[in-house]
């Protein structure tokens, strides 16, 4: 699958955003723990296909996954954001941003969508 975490955690700009004192990195697949400290960072596979050729099985799959970030400020959101997207672009394609709240008044989420190309 696609190793976001590894990624991430090998990202000094991510990490010193997104490590707690107990050194775990705040980047989770689907949810995040029940209360977890802010910033975090969720990922969620939304799609993907095989990417077939006529004469042989599909030999990649093209995986679309999210990227919510979530933070207790604006300006904390912003800057969590900035430095996954930063660390992610290099390693995927930035598809989409679009404009969705947390639903959860005082807590802020920024979203981006990405597609990977990963060996079937």
């Amino acid at each position: 699958m696609i190793p976001i975490r590894t990624i991430l955690n090998d990202a000094p700009t991510v990490t010193v955003l997104l490590k707690g004192g107990d050194g775990v990195l705040r980047v989770y697949r689907d949810l995040a723990s029940e209360g977890v400290q802010y910033p975090y960072a969720v990922w969620t596979l939304i799609s993907g296909h095989a990417i077939d050729n006529v004469d042989v099985p599909a030999l990649d799959d093209s995986i679309e996954i999210q990227i919510d970030v979530y933070a207790k400020t604006e300006t904390d959101r912003d800057t969590v954001f900035k430095a996954v997207r930063n660390v992610l672009k290099h390693h995927s394609i930035i598809n989409n941003f679009p404009n969705i709240g947390s639903g959860v008044p005082g807590i802020y989420r920024g979203t981006f969508t990405c597609s990977w190309l990963v060996e079937a």
